[in-house]
């Protein structure tokens, strides 16, 4: 009998892209003289998410303000140059860092604040201060001294509401790794932003994690696979098997030339 035709190869599936977020925050005041020279430098680092910072809440007393920061920079740009970073990059902005907030962050949702118990509220703000160019809203919450839960669940509400208004927004959280830790989380709980992941990681979309402002955090060592002693648990690979987080929702921060400052210190 004749020999059979040999069986086909199975095709090599199609490569879809890499799924890498490279996210940079915008630390100068953007101006059109520069846009274009600015986003050929940033495709070519690969970038693919822009911050700008930062939404801020100086008074507690007070709703949230943009006043001087880099959303006010971009909103006065023309619209040419504004399409060409939306056209390139998911641009976002950064609500909170360590300054003109408050400390500890409990009190933005304590008794007699503006946002008391009202997560809803603020992430309305937020998206109120931002233009419509800006689909992408990053939570850099620090100073989590206190009340870890109920910080925890103030900070997974105002995602949840983010969400709910924007369907299609991407939201990150920028924390420091000492809230992986369990001495930022209540008697019998998980750490603080542990925690936000467990019940809250169907509203955001990754963790944008401050290695490079942390001192426990300086060698390749400590940042992916095994943590400073002093810092428990905060290595990539501690997070990803004992957190239980999945590896799509880590983002290394860290400066991407020795220049810009190495971990454990401000970029």
């Amino acid at each position: 009998p004749p020999t059979p035709p040999p069986t086909p190869p199975t095709p090599s599936p199609t490569p879809t892209g890499n799924n890498q977020k490279r996210v940079i925050y915008i630390g100068y005041w953007l101006t059109d003289d520069v846009i274009s020279n600015l986003v050929t430098q940033w495709k070519s680092a690969n970038v693919t998410h822009l911050l700008l910072p930062f939404i801020v809440q100086p008074n507690v007393a007070n709703a949230l303000s943009a006043t001087g920061s880099m959303i006010e920079a971009f909103q006065g740009l023309t619209t040419e140059s504004k399409k060409l970073i939306t056209d390139n990059f998911t641009l976002g902005a950064s609500y909170g860092g360590a300054l003109q907030m408050p400390g500890p962050y409990s009190l933005t949702f304590s008794e007699g604040a503006y946002y008391h118990n009202n997560a809803a509220k603020l992430a309305q703000d937020l998206i109120d201060l931002c233009s419509d160019d800006i689909s992408y809203y990053e939570l850099d919450i620090e100073l989590i001294n206190d009340e870890f839960d109920e910080c925890a669940d103030f900070i997974g509400e105002i995602c949840m509401e983010l969400r709910k208004r924007k369907p299609s927004c991407v939201i990150s959280h920028a924390p420091q790794t000492p809230y992986f830790n369990p001495s930022y989380a209540s008697p019998g709980s998980d750490p603080v932003y542990t925690l936000i992941y467990k019940k809250y990681k169907t509203y955001f979309d990754f963790f944008n994690i401050q290695f490079y402002n942390n001192g426990e955090s300086n060698t390749y060592e400590e940042i992916f696979i095994k943590s400073n002693q002093n810092m428990p648990n905060t290595a990539v690979l501690e997070l990803m098997n004992n957190s239980e987080i999945d590896a799509s929702y880590i983002v290394v921060g860290k400066p991407v030339n020795v220049q810009e400052g190495n971990a454990g210190v401000y970029i």
